[in-house]
C-alpha cells in the first residue's frame, strides 16, 4: 500500500494504491497524519489505483471525513471501481463522501 498526498487545484489530493488492508491501514494512517494539521482546504481520494478495502481501511476514512467535516470541509472521492463502490454502497459511506468523477 502507498500513499501520497500533495495540493492541487486548491484542495489535497490523496492517492491510495494497493490494498488497503488491516495491516496497511495502520501504515496508511500514519501516512494521512499531515492532513490533520491541515485544516484549509477540501481533501480528494483517488481511489483509481486502489485495489482492496478493509473496515479498517473505512475507519481510517472516516477518522479523516469527522476531522474535515468539523473544519467545514469536505471528503471527496474519486475513480473507485465497481468492487470498492460496492463496499462504500454497503457500508453507507456513499451517503458521506461526495463522489466525482
Amino acid at each position: 500500500m502507498n500513499v501520497t498526498i500533495k495540493k492541487e487545484e486548491g484542495r489535497y489530493v490523496v492517492d491510495l494504491i494497493g490494498n488497503l488492508d488491516t495491516a496497511a491501514s495502520r501504515q496508511a494512517d500514519k501516512d494521512l497524519s499531515p492532513l490533520y494539521q491541515y485544516d484549509d482546504s477540501d481533501v480528494l481520494i483517488d481511489c483509481s489505483q486502489l485495489t482492496y478495502i478493509s473496515s479498517s481501511g473505512l475507519r481510517m476514512l472516516l477518522s479523516l471525513y469527522k476531522h474535515q467535516r468539523s473544519n467545514g470541509h469536505r471528503v471527496l472521492i474519486a475513480n473507485i471501481n465497481e468492487d470498492i463502490e460496492d463496499v462504500f454502497q454497503v457500508s453507507g459511506f456513499l451517503q458521506l463522501f461526495e463522489k466525482i468523477k
